[in-house]
């Protein structure tokens, strides 16, 4: 009974929170779903803009090495497959291919 009444609290917390604060977002959404022994991730983004973005679907092939484009430490691999992103105006990418 405790627990159930703790629970009733935190969702009348959150119900008021986000009717107060409700705003429009200017974000992108994000999920990663990752399998019970880690072996397949998939990732997929929802662009919410409110402008277009003359998005552009880029092919990348598989064995090209590419890196996080962060700083001088940022993460590098070589692509073990080949992908399919959206530029966004046609010249942002969320990690970039390493000549």
């Amino acid at each position: 009974m405790r627990n159930r009444k703790r629970i009733i609290e935190a969702c009348l917390v959150v119900a008021v929170i986000t009717s107060v604060a409700v705003q429009p977002a200017l974000a992108c959404t994000r999920v990663v779903h990752t399998s019970k022994d880690g072996s397949h991730v998939v990732t997929g983004r929802n662009m919410d803009w409110f402008e277009d973005t003359q998005s552009a679907l880029w092919v990348f092939p598989r064995n090209m090495k590419r890196d996080g484009a962060v700083k001088e430490n940022s993460l590098q691999w070589v692509s073990k497959y080949g992908s399919v992103i959206a530029a966004v105006f046609d010249v942002a990418t969320t990690d970039r291919y390493s000549a």
